[in-house]
């Protein structure tokens, strides 16, 4: 290695020291714009398993497999499920209605509740703390996937041939049989609902370990000491129907576990379900007190695989498995019958009041407040998350839904309230892992979550108590909220370019959900009130979402737009008319809002028109998003998660501070 003179070196030393502490301000400086990317942390767990995927799928079709896995020649009458613009069909989730058909045996012995000792650890974790696994009993939740039913055609109610007969669920108890082509619920298997071993190998290979990662990401528990053993929970030790619990669970155990799920993929009672999950082992205590779910099921339709296999991309991707990880959540303990048994996470005791509750509500129509009965949640971290979110100190609860009957109310959260998250009862292709479903789960007294890891709520964000009391023109007031007829808008969170869609209906609606003078005229969603507000809608207008990077086929050259997780939808004029485009966005370290219009980036203060080459950009009045800047992921490398800036400090300026000090000492000792 090369030596310098004690004379070369006091006089390169300056030079050097001065050449690297421009090159490090210039990274700096470079960096000091922080794109938030506010899906990122999900969707780069997620899109490390696409790429496995895609992988997977071209070896499918190099050895021939894939014509295999689904017979286009079939003559059966079969109908492929048909995506909609490139995305899922609506999505009908029916956990309550599995959930009513099972059968709870009664403890042969009343248990007391479990001592206040066997929360403590959990509770000592912050909300905010990632737990590590030096703790030896509490730690990222371990999920072992059985998945014997995948193969050798083991699952009695699975479709291995055309025209086969199964039954679904028991012969129809509590259970819709409007599909069944037989009485007793005899369905008859089409050629789109063939299961295969390379479907098998795409549901364990890629699916699972994607939704593990992502739950290992946010919650901790109280580890399970030794194996995990089972408990008898339903007749039969039985878990979804005509899936019986091998005994070994509940004798030997299996180890380093603390929730074993098991996996099937079998034709659904309903066409336009995707999957389906319920909690299957869990201690019962005194009067059906229930404690953590120890095991799970999940089942997979395999009618919905054809069209994911058929168009691979990571859009379509990332909404299967969000999808399941949906489903997974329920079992985990988004249930109404797992209410009740919720322990105080400050205490590890019961509640002294029901976390679930129904109370008389008042609704502002055009003519005046009606009342109406609703339900929430109304548990402390819940309460505390709605009351920040929405800006609204009275709030006692989040909203249940009460739309869409036994599979849906109860167990999801209201739309007209949340709008975009994962737990609503209607899936679409945007809807993040927040911290409202996150609290819930830690109020549950069974998890530790990992809140630097959640995606943002946008829907409502800092709209205030009126917005969350009801729709009008007024309360409604901002963005993709609210309109009078049909018109053309960004959505509310800015994802995409839709639609207000108003409609006139055969009746009046009923009176808490009339938003306009004549009784008969509301908006498209009865899910969300029948409330009026943006919505991408496939095939519709000029709708698009600007996170779905395929939509850079349909991208404007002459305005710059560009589709990706880093584009948003924003209002311009342009000679004279109004419309809206997807541009790329970032957030500067003092949260003020950039877009890239064309080739220039814009600094976009609230109220201001900047214009570029003609086109003058609606600059929001509030960009929220740009409330959180994003830090590393421990172990995944460079990729980076939405932390709320208030309480943490921008990571990526931290770190090259740091090496600043750190390359200046060293060129002070050279």
């Amino acid at each position: 290695m090369k030596r310098y003179s004690s004379s070369s070196s006091s006089n390169s030393r300056p030079v050097s020291v001065l050449c690297v502490l421009a090159l490090l301000l210039a990274i700096v400086a470079a960096h000091s714009h922080v794109t938030d990317q506010s899906s990122e942390i999900i969707d780069h767990i997620i899109s490390k398993n696409y790429l496995k995927f895609a992988r997977h799928v071209d070896e499918l079709k190099s050895s021939g497999e894939f014509e295999q896995m689904f017979d286009s020649s079939s003559s059966d009458g079969s109908i492929d499920v048909q995506l909609v613009d490139g995305h899922l069909p609506g999505y009908d989730c029916q956990h309550d209605n599995i959930m009513q058909t099972r059968k709870i045996v009664k403890p042969k012995d009343n248990k007391d509740m479990l001592p206040r000792k066997h929360y403590d650890r959990l509770n000592k974790q912050h909300d905010d703390e990632l737990v590590q696994e030096t703790n030896a009993n509490v730690g990222p939740i371990r999920i072992n996937f059985d998945t014997t039913f995948l193969h050798s055609k083991k699952d009695p109610m699975g479709c291995y041939s055309t025209g086969q007969k199964v039954t679904f669920g028991n012969g129809g108890r509590g259970i819709n049989c409007s599909l069944a082509s037989e009485p007793n619920c005899i369905y008859t298997c089409q050629a789109n609902e063939i299961f295969t071993d390379a479907l098998g190998n795409l549901i364990e290979q890629v699916i699972l370990p994607t939704i593990r990662d992502v739950f290992s990401a946010f919650l901790s528990v109280n580890r399970v000491d030794g194996n995990l053993v089972l408990t008898d929970t339903y007749a039969d030790r039985e878990c979804d129907n005509n899936y019986r619990i091998p005994d070994y669970y509940f004798e030997k155990g299996i180890a380093n576990t603390d929730i074993v799920m098991f996996i099937t993929a079998r034709p659904t009672f309903s066409s336009a379900t995707i999957a389906t999950a319920l909690a299957c082992s869990f201690p019962i205590y005194n009067n059906n007190f229930f404690g953590r779910p120890y095991a799970a099921g999940i089942n997979f339709n395999p009618y919905y695989f054809k069209p994911l296999l058929n168009n691979p991309n990571q859009f379509l991707f990332k909404e299967y498995i969000r999808v399941g990880l949906h489903e997974a959540t329920h079992a985990l303990g988004f249930s109404r019958i797992f209410y009740d048994s919720f322990l105080n996470p400050s205490t590890g005791q019961k509640y002294g009041y029901s976390p679930s509750y129904s109370f008389t509500d008042s609704a502002p129509t055009p003519s005046g407040p009606v009342s109406v009965t609703r339900s929430g949640i109304r548990t402390p971290n819940v309460v505390n998350f709605v009351r920040e979110h929405y800006d609204c100190a009275s709030l006692q609860h989040q909203l249940l839904e009460d739309a869409g009957g036994q599979g849906t109310a109860g167990s999801h959260w209201e739309k007209r309230t949340v709008g975009e998250e994962y737990m609503l009862g209607y899936v679409q292709p945007v809807f993040p892992i927040t911290g409202l479903t996150l609290a819930l789960l830690a109020d549950s007294g069974w998890y530790a979550i990992n809140n630097t890891y959640v995606e943002p709520l946008m829907w409502g964000r800092k709209l205030g108590c009126s917005w969350f009391a009801g729709c009008t023109a007024t309360s409604w007031s901002a963005t993709g909220y609210f309109a009078n007829s049909i018109k053309d808008s960004c959505t509310p969170t800015r994802v995409g370019k839709g639609t207000v869609r108003v409609y006139s209906y055969d009746k009046d609606l009923a009176p808490e959900y009339r938003h306009f003078d004549n009784a008969t005229i509301g908006g498209a969603d009865y899910a969300a009130d029948y409330c009026p507000y943006s919505d991408v809608t496939p095939n519709f207008r000029q709708n698009a979402y600007c996170v779905d990077e395929a939509n850079q086929r349909i991208a404007s050259k002459s305005i710059g737009e560009y589709y990706g997780s880093d584009s948003r939808c924003f209002e311009y004029t342009s000679l004279g008319s109004s419309s809206q485009a997807c541009w790329k966005y970032q957030c500067t370290a003092d949260k003020k809002l950039q877009i890239l219009v064309k080739s220039t980036w814009v600094t976009c203060l609230p109220g201001s028109s900047p214009t570029v080459d003609g086109i003058a950009v609606q600059c929001p009045k509030n960009f929220y998003i740009c409330d959180f800047n994003v830090i590393p992921i421990p172990g995944l490398g460079n990729l980076t998660m939405p932390v709320d800036s208030a309480s943490s400090v921008s990571s990526s300026a931290t770190l090259i501070l740091l090496s600043l000090l750190s390359l200046f000492s060293l060129f002070i000792l050279i």
